[in-house]
């Protein structure tokens, strides 16, 4: 379930207490360390994907929908392939997409159905594995499209019918990759890889977007400097979008 008020102030206690870190029990056997400081947290965030290997407790959960994807993968697979999608998202191909996005559920678990077995036995569960298939089944119709296209128009012919449509979306680039070996990606890994940021790229947006107003909220200020930056940005704008 969600935060109480009473276990976010009891959370920020024991922040402002132990400022470095601190320990916490779920249940008698599991503890969880939560680092504070960034000088505490900078030891995991900087070492290798081999010395900090992911924990599956929570992120297990994810496994069924977005494969071994980054968010899920570790070691020398997580080495191999994290670089690879980063032309997918240079400033060029993105700002074409602007008003795509100018147009355009969380599932909570009882403790008692953190089994897999036992929730996939409930109404909920059994939800889950049809949105999971459907989700798999787009992306696979995606991928087994583009791919049927490469052979038959091979990469510069494919790059250029793209040019002319001005997009060269996430597939696109994945299809086109090979890791330091020159290996292509599997059907599955870009499968996991495209799950994986669609995921990613609409939580990690709106917890930002989330942070933002609640701050600018509290602070009028720096809110009417916003206000008024980006009005100054779109003074010349016809129509007014950023």
């Amino acid at each position: 379930a969600p935060p109480t008020e009473e276990g976010v102030k009891k959370l920020i206690q024991l922040v402002t207490t132990y400022a470095q870190g601190f320990k916490l029990w779920l249940g008698p056997t599991f503890p969880l360390l939560t680092l504070c400081h960034p000088d505490t947290a900078q030891a995991i965030t900087s070492a290798s994907a081999a010395d900090a290997p992911k924990d599956m407790l929570f992120y297990g959960f994810l496994k069924p929908w977005m494969g071994d994807g980054l968010l899920l993968s570790a070691g020398n697979k997580w080495s191999r392939h994290h670089h690879m999608p980063t032309p997918a998202f240079h400033f060029n191909i993105l700002k074409l997409y602007v008003a795509i996005f100018n147009k355009s559920v969380n599932i909570m678990h009882q403790i008692l159905l953190h089994s897999d077995f036992l929730y996939y036995l409930t109404p909920d569960g059994r939800r889950f594995r049809r949105a999971c298939r459907l989700v798999h089944d787009l992306t696979d119709a995606v991928i087994q499209e583009r791919r049927r296209s490469l052979p038959t128009q091979g990469t510069d012919g494919f790059l250029k019918d793209k040019a002319k449509s001005k997009t060269l979306d996430f597939v696109d680039v994945l299809l086109l990759s090979k890791d330091e070996d020159w290996r292509e990606l599997s059907d599955e890994d870009i499968r996991a890889e495209a799950d994986t940021f669609m995921f990613g790229g609409h939580d990690t947006t709106a917890s930002g977007l989330s942070w933002i107003l609640y701050h600018l909220s509290r602070h009028p200020e720096y809110q009417e400097r916003c206000r008024q930056e980006v009005r100054e940005l779109l003074k010349d704008c016809e129509p007014m979008e950023i």
